[in-house]
């Protein structure tokens, strides 16, 4: 509620003239900490004045009628208009924006006062629940209106038109317009290759080819040096132009529960999940090996490292075929800088100006508009620093979609949590953790910090559809080279000990899996370490040798690690 711009708190104390000067400040002392932590706020939001004479309760109403919500830095950032009035008229050619699947669109015109920040026609604006859209045309009236604009009108009513004779009109300027571009549009055979000979065509007859295995590791740039935004190729080192045509997007904002008749909590989920928690929580990150299949084969995504601290993973190595869909920034500290600097010198309507805004292909009627700053309409890695709300007991886990408010987004993704550590590697996390903060990470639009993040769980129950707040936060980052690390542990007991050697099974179950994890390290649960020394048997039963006297009672452990990232929302 303070990020959103939550004023201070007004307690008004009655009774307070019957008591002693020492239990005077007593009282106002409890007061004040039974307000702190019934709303979570800081003790500088809590003001509290006497109310016991009648000079008393009018400085206390005076006080009430002079508080002002206090506008926080991210909505001072951006321009947005609270629409006092609102046309619609129906276009005439089907509309080309990305965002729209059908060519039932309108035009809209919404009329309000300019607040937060100066408002450019060149700008995107973001209407809430819908999705981005350019501006076609502003008219702006610098003196305020004094007629009365009571509710939203009607389509024929005109009563507001001869305000806007003299008004100065804004119209998008071709060469500094933004692209209401969401996802790059990758290119799957810009890879350099070959002419094939003669045997390698023979070869490949009856072969199929997987297109998705070629462009994993593609991904879009940022030049924030340049007007225009350009996506350079890691392959092949070439640059092209953006283009927003033959893009159909969908914005995350509109997915809606497929089948609410579906969709039931039941008890035996919830105790399923609490165990997996407690199960994390008594052993974290261990898991067995299977029995049927080969070790090397369930786990051949995953690898060993020397140190979780110190030992190199390339973070361009083996992405996804999603990240060629996706944006970054060459350095986003900068770019947020470079941004806010620039939407400062930008000549558009000012604060407190009475405008029409003119929006063309909205499918349908927003009640209010926000504006964009540069490359916030791109999709790209995100990065959000939250803590889970006391209120929510129950547990989440990793890729549970969940709606996210953003500012004055609304998106619906699915997040992956890490440790919030220093370092180029972060640990996953399986489940949020209770009371310790953590970072989400999601493929989602660009946001400038400081910004606010809450995140809504939806649960449907015979009442409807209930939406329960499980964390709140902030924006981090945008750093799709940001390393998130699920680590397993592979768990044996002794079987036989004799000082520092000894025979551990029930880690693997057949030669070829000991031979396959040799290289790597071993540790126990008292502080040993080890190696593989050979395969015994044909049950997997190994021979390992320690750097001190190991005890019967004792588990031997293997680690691996494997990259993960977020997961993509369907619509």
């Amino acid at each position: 509620l303070q990020a959103q711009g939550l004023p201070p708190i007004i307690c008004a104390l009655r009774g307070l003239n019957a008591l002693t000067v020492k239990k005077k400040f007593i009282a106002r002392k409890i007061t004040r900490d039974s307000v702190r932590n019934a709303f979570n706020v800081t003790a500088d939001h809590v003001k509290l004045y006497p109310a016991d004479t009648t000079n008393e309760l009018c400085e206390f109403v005076r006080q009430v009628c002079e508080h002002r919500c206090s506008q926080p830095q991210w909505r001072s950032a951006r321009a947005y208009v609270l629409a006092e009035r609102f046309n619609i008229f129906p276009e005439s050619a089907p509309s080309t924006n990305s965002y729209i699947k059908d060519d039932h669109t309108v035009s809209i015109q919404v009329e309000g006062y300019v607040r937060g920040s100066a408002l450019s026609a060149n700008q995107l604006v973001h209407l809430p629940g819908i999705g981005d859209f350019p501006i076609a045309q502003i008219m702006a009236v610098s003196a305020p209106i004094t007629n009365q604009f009571s509710g939203f009108a009607k389509q024929d009513d005109n009563a507001s038109y001869d305000h806007f004779r003299d008004a100065i009109t804004h119209i998008p300027d071709p060469n500094h317009q933004v692209i209401a571009l969401r996802e790059n549009i990758p290119d799957l055979h810009s890879n350099e290759q070959t002419w094939p000979t003669d045997e390698d065509l023979a070869l490949s007859v009856g072969q199929r080819i997987s297109v998705s295995d070629t462009v994993y590791d593609r991904e879009g740039h940022l030049c924030e040096s340049q007007g225009n935004a350009v996506v350079n190729n890691d392959r092949g080192g070439k640059s092209s132009e953006m283009r927003d045509k033959n893009v159909k997007i969908t914005p995350l904002g509109s997915a809606t529960l497929s089948d609410h008749g579906t969709i039931q909590i039941k008890t035996s989920c919830c105790a399923s999940e609490w165990a997996a928690e407690k199960d994390e929580l008594i052993f974290p990150d261990e898991m067995e090996t299977p029995l049927l299949t080969p070790a090397r084969e369930r786990f051949a995504r995953y690898r060993g490292l020397k140190s979780f601290r110190s030992s190199r993973w390339d973070p361009k190595e083996q992405l996804p075929v999603e990240y060629s869909r996706l944006f970054t920034f060459e350095n986003f500290r900068r770019a947020t800088r470079q941004t806010l600097t620039r939407e400062q010198k930008i000549i558009a309507a000012g604060i407190g100006d009475f405008v029409r805004v003119v929006v063309e292909g909205v499918p349908r009627v927003a009640a209010m508009a926000f504006s964009l700053l540069q490359h916030e309409s791109k999709l790209t890695v995100m990065h959000y620093s939250v803590v889970k709300a006391p209120s929510y007991g129950l547990p989440l886990r990793s890729k549970t979609p969940v709606w996210f408010h953003v500012g004055f987004r609304r998106e619906r993704a699915s997040p992956i949590f890490s440790a919030d550590g220093l370092g180029d590697k972060h640990k996953f996390e399986r489940f949020l953790p209770q009371g310790q903060r953590a970072i989400a990470t999601v493929y989602g639009p660009v946001t400038y910090p400081p910004a606010p993040v809450l995140g809504f769980k939806e649960e449907v129950s015979a009442a409807g559809i209930i939406a329960h707040l499980v964390f709140s936060g902030g924006v981090q980052k945008s750093d799709p080279d940001r390393i998130i690390l699920k680590r397993i542990i592979l768990t044996g007991v002794p079987f036989k000990t004799h000082k520092c050697k000894a025979v551990v099974r029930q880690m693997f179950f057949n030669p070829g899996d000991v031979r396959w994890f040799q290289p790597l390290e071993l540790w126990t649960k008292c502080g040993l370490r080890g190696k593989i020394k050979e395969a015994v048997g044909t049950h997997g039963h190994m021979k390992c040798v320690f750097n001190g006297v190991i005890q019967q009672r004792d588990t031997v452990c293997i680690t691996l690690y494997k990259r993960v990232y977020p997961k993509f929302l369907v619509d």
